[in-house]
């Protein structure tokens, strides 16, 4: 897909930008279908953009019968949506290669996550700091609802003072603070959860890489919450409006402060997730 995306971006004459790399290790087929997911949404939505077309995606929620076979699946799908655009645009497209190389799920992951970065670069309307602040907000709301496993339990309330001046940078490191003690909970819950390290960027961060960070935790956090039995249903969210990234990284900071009061909660009681509710 990445040629197809390469000579899209040169007929749109979209200038060559830096991405944001992480290296994953020990994902699972169910982490990189939601990634896969994720990579169709940001394909259709380039669809819409240039040729006024959008498909949905059935979407399996089911990630315990979900295998590589999925995942490669959707990939077609969302190859199809990018070719469309081609298509539409008059672009010759290269062959395909008659066999795809073998490669490991962490690094089917990390390909998603870089061809998902080359969309958003090609999008007209980009991802902004309200939808990374719509996301974290899911991943808080997540969290709260797994606190059902610790009644009378103290929780973050409120948020942390609000900081002018942030950037998208800033809330990225917070995030990727998120999915480390994401990590540790999983670990002490018995649950696997991809291992996550960022390669230095030179250049600024943008918001749809932020985003990426944001759906990431979400999708960690929902395979966290469907392993525990009899929670309640974690509360909606809504699109909030203009939000800047100093907003996004004090709603980023809050979600840390939670995730850091649930692990020491679980660290006392391991077999939380078996303990019926009080």
């Amino acid at each position: 897909m990445g040629t197809h995306l390469e000579a899209i971006r040169i007929y749109m004459g979209k200038a060559q930008m830096e991405i944001a790399r992480l290296d994953v290790e020990n994902a699972a087929a169910h982490e990189t279908y939601y990634q896969a997911v994720n990579l169709y949404r940001k394909a259709d939505r380039l669809a819409l953009e240039i040729i006024r077309s959008t498909r949905e995606l059935e979407y399996r929620d089911r990630s315990e019968d979900i295998g590589m076979d999925a995942v490669y699946a959707v990939v077609e799908q969302a190859l199809q949506r990018v070719d469309a655009v081609a298509a539409d645009l008059g672009i010759d497209l290269p062959p395909a290669p008659d066999e795809a190389p073998t490669a490991s799920v962490s690094d089917v992951y990390e390909a998603l996550l870089n061809t998902g970065q080359r969309i958003n670069q090609l999008l007209e309307r980009q991802f902004s700091p309200s939808d990374v602040y719509q996301q974290v907000t899911k991943a808080l709301n997540i969290t709260l609802a797994l606190f059902d496993r610790f009644p009378g339990e103290r929780r973050v309330t409120q948020e942390p003072e609000w900081t002018p001046g942030k950037k998208p940078g800033d809330v990225y490191q917070v995030l990727l603070d998120c999915h480390a003690v994401v990590r540790d909970i999983a670990q002490r819950s018995g649950i696997d959860v991809l291992a996550l390290s960022a390669t230095p960027k030179s250049s600024p961060y943008r918001p749809g890489e932020v985003y990426d960070i944001a759906t990431l935790l979400v999708s960690e956090l929902n395979y966290i919450y469907a392993a525990v039995p009899g929670l309640s249903q974690p509360a909606a969210s809504y699109f909030p409006g203009r939000k800047f990234p100093s907003d996004v990284h004090q709603r980023a900071r809050r979600l840390h402060q939670t995730l850091i009061r649930l692990d020491e909660l679980i660290a006392r009681r391991p077999g939380w997730r078996q303990t019926e509710r009080g």
